[in-house]
């Protein structure tokens, strides 16, 4: 690594991309910076190749708006915690809007009551260390330094995450007001929480069960869980503070889904996705008068971030082939009058 070649200096992203079909061009990312292949190939591109736009992450519509402007600056602006500052039980810990069972743990933490092996070689037994990276295995290693903790926190969709003068568990609680979870994530309550929680519950199933989980499934995990909380709170989804609909129980239904004219196309589709490989598998099935010339789709992919992303890509590829075969549809009836 050095410095940027002379004639590489001043490409741009386009650069890496094939003008024909918007997609990555394998062959320049190797030539120009290999080291990021990986990283760059999950980034999915626009296949219509539209224009850049800037968005703001701060609100839902993606436009700036004055009130999250003033919002983060007073975020960035705070002045710096002091590390000895004691953790304040009401504010930091009991009234998180969390669950209680995550209450209970977070004070635990604190109360330095959970059995890591720095707070149990205080009662006799030998030290061990951590089975994930072979460090010394204490609080702030399992929530903070372990690398698999810090590819985590750099993997949860937050405003800012814990900064590397953070020197102490307490610090990064005490800190938690300023995780506050992006709009994609569709929360309305703290993340970082279910984010300990996990990487305590991942810890646990390495040493006890010698189950390793990545950090992209601990993130997946920490998303779920609190939207799952989340959602359970009487007006807990964020969707409904914008457009208000009454709620109803969930149940399990028994309406027969909607019948549909014979000459509409439909295709059902699904996609599994696995998470240590970052490949997924996509399928989807034709039906209606008109999928005759149609063969089902049978397709996998590499280099994909999420189970929803499969899904995304997995309906993107049924409805442009709906698309070109309607388009071919038509350019046949049009030659034929």
């Amino acid at each position: 690594m050095g410095p940027a070649h002379m004639a590489t200096q001043s490409l741009l992203v386009k650069e890496l991309l094939c003008p024909l079909t918007n997609k990555w061009n394998l062959e320049e990312i190797r030539r120009i910076i290999p080291q990021y292949e990986d990283f760059i190939l999950h980034i999915k591109t626009s296949s219509t190749q539209s224009p850049d736009t800037m968005v703001w992450l701060k609100e839902k519509s993606g436009e700036y708006s004055t009130k999250t402007g003033y919002g983060l600056g007073m975020v960035v602006d705070r002045p710096t915690l002091v590390a000895n500052e004691p953790v304040h039980w009401l504010k930091d810990i009991w009234n998180v809007n969390t669950s209680p069972k995550l209450k209970d743990f977070i004070w635990r933490v604190v109360k330095k009551a959970i059995p890591v092996s720095s707070n149990l070689e205080r009662r006799g037994v030998p030290r061990f260390n951590c089975k994930k990276c072979g460090g010394y295995e204490d609080d702030m290693h399992v929530f903070l330094s372990c690398s698999i903790a810090e590819e985590v926190w750099s993997l949860i969709p937050i405003t800012q995450g814990p900064g590397s003068s953070i020197s102490s568990v307490p610090e990064l609680i005490k800190q938690g007001k300023q995780y506050v979870p992006l709009p994609p994530t569709g929360l309305n309550a703290p993340l970082w929480p279910w984010v300990m929680w996990n990487l305590w519950k991942a810890r646990n199933k390495l040493v006890f069960e010698n189950r390793a989980f990545s950090a992209q499934e601990i993130v997946l995990k920490s998303i779920t869980d609190a939207k799952e909380w989340n959602d359970a709170q009487p007006g807990g989804k964020s969707h409904t503070q914008d457009n208000p609909s009454p709620v109803r129980p969930h149940c399990n239904s028994t309406v027969p889904p909607p019948s549909l004219p014979a000459t509409i196309l439909v295709c059902k589709v699904d996609a599994a996705w696995d998470a240590s490989s970052g490949g997924c598998g996509i399928g989807g099935i034709f039906g209606g008068s008109n999928d005759r010339n149609l063969s089902n789709v049978s397709e996998a992919y590499s280099h994909v971030s999420s189970a929803l992303m499969a899904e995304a890509i997995a309906v993107h590829r049924a409805v442009a082939l709906a698309w070109v075969y309607t388009k071919l549809q038509n350019l046949v009836s049009s030659w034929g009058n």
